[in-house]
C-alpha cells in the first residue's frame, strides 16, 4: 500500500503519472480536487493503467480539460 499527498500542487504526482508502469495491480484514488488535482499525464497514466487491466475502486472516471 501506498499512502500520500501530493507535493507540489499541478505538478506531476511522482507515483500516478506513472502508475502503469509500477508493480500495482489497484488502485484507490480519493481525493478532493480544486482544480489542479490530476495533471494531464497522471489521468493518461491512470488510463493506461486501467486499459491494461489495473483495478480502481472506485471506478475512476477521468476526465481532462485543455484550456483554450
Amino acid at each position: 500500500m501506498i499512502a500520500r499527498n501530493r507535493t507540489n500542487r499541478g505538478d506531476d504526482d511522482l507515483v500516478l503519472s506513472h502508475i502503469d508502469e509500477l508493480n500495482i495491480d489497484q488502485l484507490w484514488l480519493m481525493a478532493v480536487d480544486v482544480g489542479d488535482g490530476l495533471t494531464t499525464a497522471d489521468a493518461y497514466a491512470i488510463q493506461r493503467f486501467r486499459e491494461n487491466g489495473g483495478g480502481c475502486s472506485p471506478p475512476a472516471v477521468i476526465m481532462t480539460w485543455v484550456a483554450a
